[in-house]
Order: structure tokens, then sequence, then C-alpha cells
């Protein structure tokens, strides 16, 4: 009988398909990136939180892949806890890193969307990371999270 692939192995099939379609097929969004937008000096494969805890309160840069840099503090680096749907941690699993999470802290009223980012720090250097905004509740400031697992 075929086994079904776990939730975590599909969407990273999907991603992969998803990104190679659209460099295929010669997405817009793709071809109005710069041709270096995609490449990094910093191996997100081998980050942890601890790569990037020396940097939290540093300045950074957002690049969108077709606009503007947009400046942007590093708020916290979080190690997560991974747990199953019930709430309880995940018996049986062995992580190839511990989960964390990345908050920027942006100004107010940039209205950018959950997307791709380049971020650039001048001594670390740069990756593409999917940012998700975070809702600011009475805040005068915008944050965007990135979640490693």
């Amino acid at each position: 009988m075929h086994e079904q692939p776990g939730r975590r192995d599909f969407l990273v099939q999907v991603s992969a398909a998803g990104l190679g379609g659209l460099l295929l097929a010669g997405s817009d969004v793709v071809q109005a990136a710069p041709p270096s937008i995609f490449a990094g000096s910093l191996d997100l494969r081998k980050a942890t939180r601890e790569t990037f805890r020396p940097y939290v309160g540093d300045p950074f840069r957002m690049v969108p892949l077709n606009g503007t840099p947009v400046p942007v503090r590093l708020l916290r680096a979080t190690e997560l806890t991974v747990q199953s749907p019930r709430g309880t941690p995940a018996a049986g699993y062995q992580p190839k890193r511990t989960a964390f999470s990345l908050v920027f802290e942006a100004p107010l009223g940039l209205d950018l969307k959950q997307d791709l980012y380049r971020i650039e720090h001048n001594q670390l250097g740069s990756c593409v990371l999917l940012l998700v905004p975070i809702v600011p509740r009475k805040s005068k400031r915008m944050f965007y999270e990135a979640i490693f697992a």
C-alpha cells in the first residue's frame, strides 16, 4: 500500500514544484526580481537561533522582490517548541535543529504583504525569507515574522 507523505514533506514538495514552475514559466514576479535576489551569503540550512541572536536590535534591510529596500530592525530571535495538533510536545520527533522564529520591526503603513523578501545585514550577510506580517495592536510599528523548523 502506498504511504501518504507527511504534511511537511508535502509542503516542501509543493513549494519546490511551485518555484520551479514559476522559473520555467518565466513568471513576471521572478523576471521583475534582480538576478541575484535568490542568492544569499547566509546558508539557511545551517542557520539557528544562535546565528541571529547576536544581531537582535540591529538594523537590517528588507528588500521586496520588485521594490525598494525598507529599513527594519531584528526585534527578537525566539526558540519554538514543536507541538502535536493537541498542543503537547510532539513525541518521537527528532528535528535537525531547534525550531525558531525571527521577528522584524518596521514602520507602520508599509503595506507589505506575506511574500519572499531578501534580508540584508552588514555583518551577517543576506538571505531570502518568507516573511508574514503580524497585525500590530495599538502599535506605531509593523512586525514581520519568519519561522524556521
